[in-house]
């Protein structure tokens, strides 16, 4: 699987209106959360780092870590992750079965 890099400006124009009133870093938490769900932030998607995302979104380091190791945030990451696996996976599958070779990125990841 290839990591991309998302900015801080690029994550921000996906988040969207996220600041719902409550705390801002669950708010954060369930917004990131929502866009891997819903596959706009694709397994594999490396965040910005606390510090930028703060400084980009007016929040502390300490606010954007806590959304980070928000618990429902680490899970729907790693569900992200599982279904992509399980999707590539059989894709590989219906190729091998077609008589196709598997392809570099198939090979390697």
């Amino acid at each position: 699987m290839s990591e991309i890099q998302l900015s801080a400006r690029a994550l921000e124009s996906k988040l969207g209106e996220w600041r719902t009133g409550g705390s801002a870093y669950r708010g954060l938490a369930d917004r990131i959360r929502l866009l891997a769900l819903d596959g706009r932030l694709t397994a594999g998607t490396r965040l910005p780092a606390e510090r930028e995302l703060g400084l980009r979104l007016g929040l502390s380091r300490t606010t954007v870590t806590a959304a980070y190791r928000e618990p429902a945030f680490r899970r729907a990451a790693l569900e992200r992750a599982r279904l992509w696996q399980r999707g590539a996976a059989a894709g590989l599958r219906r190729r091998l079965q077609r008589g196709g070779r598997p392809g570099l990125r198939e090979r390697v990841g």
